[in-house]
């Protein structure tokens, strides 16, 4: 490329160079030949000019030299002709050739500005039609439409490029009444059929007349910001109704104390509204009086360290006391200032009666266990005064019945008559019976006091039964 380019300076300079020494023969030969160096001068100029529009700044000391050399030639040659014409002449054709190669310069450096610009920039340049047709367009949006190649989205309308026509229609006529359109949103239809998102900046290029020539803008592809933005928007709508609906109490509190926000739960603790409780001091709206040597405290139990489930007595709107568990959150800036305390509480007062009541169930409890100990260990004590004076008594009876029983066996061994031995033996019957009833109540006085013994005795199970 760098070659090429060099190649054609080269003949260009070539060519300058034939057309100097041509134009200076043809003043030799006009001046000392015809004595016309009028006319044939006049072909002097041809160099000036070109080497003025080829080669620009350098053009022009090229110019001002050639000049200089046809004014040297009127010396030189000693022509009748006067020199202040010719030196007229080439000023004013170096001024000339000067004016256009600056022009030529900036008009080139201008498109080529324009052209980098164009093809450089990240978002997509167009120029249409004021009918709707593509003039000229960068890679971006032929990259932002999808098209492989400029001929085949050349061919295709803007219009159907439009999701909603009466989005262009709304652009329009913004240019109509402003005269220009800033980031005006609308929704484009790709080559495959998908939609996008897009910020649209235009203005229109008029004629003399005011009638429009075209319209030059840029289209810049916001989907993912979109994307973004409403994803961020589900997030913070998500967070907001967790916020709103949840039962613990959430506010939001500046460093200076007044509050920022506050939830629905905290509606309902407080008594307050929200607009009466945002904007105002919250410790002094809540913990009124004597109630704010809490907050006192509180500041100087967090300067000590973190503070959690943190329990004060606020005052409600209506005057009743509620026991509310604090937690916070620190929100600081980006160099590190405090913005805001997020706080988060419980309300316990119901915890805290339950727990009361509880304490005093639990108090009774006590007391009423004390008191049943205190009853068994009596009965207890009575349960063994009473086995004690069963076996006393049992012992204490046993004896003379077994007297009786004894005396009645010796008694039936005398002569008695029918009656007589009848009336013994029903004693004897009895007594045995009477013996039989103070075993058992003295073996009941054994179980009792642990101090019964068994005995293996022969048993039959049929006698039993």
């Amino acid at each position: 490329m760098k070659s090429q380019s060099k190649n054609i300076e080269n003949i260009k300079l070539t060519f300058l160079a034939f057309c100097m020494i041509g134009a200076c023969l043809l003043i030799y030969y006009s001046h000392v030949v015809l004595q016309k160096g009028v006319i044939f001068t006049h072909f002097f100029y041809i160099p000036i000019i070109l080497a003025s529009v080829w080669w620009k700044r350098r053009g022009i000391f090229f110019a001002a030299t050639l000049s200089a050399v046809l004014i040297m030639s009127h010396f030189i040659l000693n022509t009748n002709l006067s020199v202040a014409d010719d030196c007229l002449r080439a000023f004013i054709f170096i001024v000339v050739a000067s004016f256009v190669a600056l022009l030529s310069e900036r008009k080139e450096e201008s498109e080529a500005r324009y052209r980098e610009f164009f093809t450089t920039s990240r978002d997509s340049v167009f120029i249409t039609t004021p009918r709707g047709e593509w003039i000229d367009f960068n890679d971006a949006l032929l990259e932002l439409f999808g098209y492989d190649n400029r001929e085949e989205l050349l061919k295709a309308p803007i219009a159907q490029h439009y999701q909603d026509p009466e989005e262009r229609a709304g652009l329009l006529k913004i240019i109509e009444q402003e005269g220009f359109v800033k980031e005006y949103p609308c929704r484009l239809n790709r080559k495959d059929g998908t939609v996008i998102d897009t910020l649209i900046n235009t203005v229109p290029i008029r004629m003399p007349d005011g009638s429009v020539k075209s319209f030059v803008g840029t289209i810049r592809d916001i989907t993912e910001r979109k994307r973004m933005e409403e994803s961020l928007r589900a997030e913070r709508d998500y967070s907001t109704n967790i916020i709103r609906s949840t039962p613990a109490v959430v506010c939001g509190i500046a460093p200076n104390g007044t509050c920022n926000s506050i939830n629905s739960a905290g509606e309902r603790v407080t008594d307050y509204e929200a607009k009466e409780l945002v904007g105002k001091n919250w410790w002094a709206t809540l913990y009124p009086g004597k109630e704010y040597e809490q907050v006192e405290r509180l500041f100087r139990d967090i300067d000590k360290g973190n503070v959690l489930d943190y329990e004060m007595t606020l005052t409600r709107k209506d005057g009743d006391k509620r026991i509310v568990a604090w937690n916070s959150l620190n929100r600081f800036d980006q160099n590190g200032n405090l913005v805001e305390v997020i706080g988060f509480g419980h309300d316990i007062t119901e915890r805290k009666r339950v727990e009361a009541e509880l304490l005093e169930t639990n108090r009774r409890l006590e007391a009423a266990t004390a008191l049943a100990n205190g009853l068994a260990v009596q009965s207890e004590m009575a349960n063994a005064a009473k086995s004690e004076f069963l076996a006393n008594m049992s012992h204490e009876i046993r004896t003379p019945m077994n007297g009786v029983i004894g005396m009645t066996g010796l008694l039936l061994d005398t002569d008695l008559t029918a009656e007589q031995r009848q009336y013994v033996e029903i004693v004897r019957t009895s007594g045995e019976a009477l013996l039989s009833i103070i075993n058992d109540i003295l073996d009941f006085s054994k179980i009792e006091s642990g101090k019964i013994e068994l005995e293996e005795t022969p048993l039959e199970l049929s006698a039993c039964i």
